[in-house]
């Protein structure tokens, strides 16, 4: 059972945002009422349509002036439901569920005029000016960067497209099928959770996790390593840990110069903000590892914004948190009155992890870590993705 304080602050968090929504409701009717785009609208362009540049978007849509509208610029008509990938590396059946097609997407929840996506690819961007891979140069009074960052397979796939992704991920869970011996390098969530699917899955196979540090998830602290290894180890997962090894093709070699040949080799570690149109505009705003620097109000510099993996960000429901700032400030911006900072939420530093079907732990920052033996079905339910985005839940 999970505990009762654990179950409290978490009914905290919610009871928090459900007010916050609550108290934006009179303002969102009368915005409905009264929103219009005009002829020749100011345009804030958002770049990037995952959960942190949708999440501005929605926001923005439903509180921004008249006069204005906004733009989501997003390179794919389809969103990866990542969270799902290392599952369905292992697992067939239910892949199609993993991409959300954004071409379906109800507008009934903004005004009308209010909110466009346009699927194109940004190249470069100026002053005052998006450039777009089509050659279409996209006017902006406000700039929005929400890029994310560029992960190796599993954590990201390499087709953008579904059909594309859908056979990559079949021709992962063939692989894993017809595999002896498979290596896992990188222990993070990604890691984990395939190679405890794996090894939950297809008990006689050898899965080998490779990591760094001197336990699983050090961001989270050591109790919180040590329970995940636990489950691990019971699955039957060798974690090796304080070992950074290099991968060509599918021979692993470890520091000491071991060698060894695997079936197949996932590398579930590294991770590039995606970053790079920016470059030439922004310059030294641009940190070293290609992190976009902000203030504490999510504001680059003048109307230009930034928020998500593209500033350093860990998760999923931070970014969502951190959209209401970034919309807020820019309704301020846009109406002359003072900006808000952004306050950490308590549900920043926490991580919900499935660890093979029977098992998945619960940690909150300032809470023990809570392990739950609970069953889950083989397919990863997403319905509340599909919901975020606006889209009708397939089979609904």
């Amino acid at each position: 059972m999970i505990p009762l304080n654990l179950i409290a602050r978490f009914l905290g968090v919610f009871i928090s945002e459900s007010v916050s929504d609550l108290s934006r409701l009179p303002y969102t009717w009368y915005h409905r009422l009264t929103y219009a785009p005009g002829e020749n609208p100011e345009n804030v362009v958002i770049i990037g349509g995952s959960f942190a540049g949708y999440g501005v978007a929605k926001f923005l849509a439903t509180s921004i002036p008249s006069g204005h509208t906004v733009t989501v610029i997003e390179k794919s008509p389809y969103h990866q439901h990542v969270f799902a990938f290392p599952r369905y590396c292992v697992v067939g059946g239910f892949e199609d569920t993993a991409f959300i097609p954004l071409q379906k997407r109800s507008s009934d929840s903004v005004p009308k005029g209010s909110l466009n996506v346009i699927f194109d690819e940004c190249e470069d961007v100026t002053k005052d000016s998006v450039i777009l891979k089509s050659g279409k140069k996209l006017p902006y009074s406000q700039l929005v960067i929400a890029t994310g960052s560029n992960r190796t397979p599993p954590a990201k796939l390499l087709h953008s497209d579904k059909d594309g992704g859908i056979l990559e991920l079949k021709d992962y869970q063939a692989k894993v099928k017809a595999a002896k011996e498979i290596a896992v390098i990188g222990a993070g969530a990604v890691g984990i959770e395939l190679s405890s699917d794996i090894k939950d899955y297809y008990g006689d196979k050898v899965v080998d996790l490779y990591n760094s540090r001197s336990h699983v998830l050090p961001r989270f602290g050591t109790d919180v390593g040590e329970k995940t290894e636990a489950i691990l180890n019971k699955l039957g997962v060798n974690v090796v840990n304080n070992c950074r090894p290099t991968a060509e093709g599918n021979i692993v070699q470890t520091p000491d110069g071991k060698r060894k040949r695997y079936d197949v080799v996932f590398k579930c570690v590294g991770e590039t903000p995606t970053t790079s149109p920016f470059s030439t505009l922004l310059g030294e705003l641009i940190s070293p590892a290609g992190h976009v620097k902000v203030n504490d109000y999510f504001q680059v510099r003048d109307n230009i914004f930034a928020l998500g993996d593209a500033v350093e960000l860990n998760t999923a429901r931070a970014a969502y948190a951190q959209s209401r700032t970034v919309a807020s400030n820019i309704v301020a911006q846009i109406n002359h009155k003072p900006m808000e900072k952004y306050v950490r939420k308590g549900f920043e530093d926490s991580i919900h992890l499935t660890i093979g079907r029977d098992w998945e732990l619960l940690y909150l920052a300032g809470f023990d870590p809570f392990l739950r033996n609970h069953h889950s079905d083989s397919e990863i339910r997403s319905d509340h993705i599909w919901k975020y985005f606006d889209v009708q839940p397939k089979g609904h």
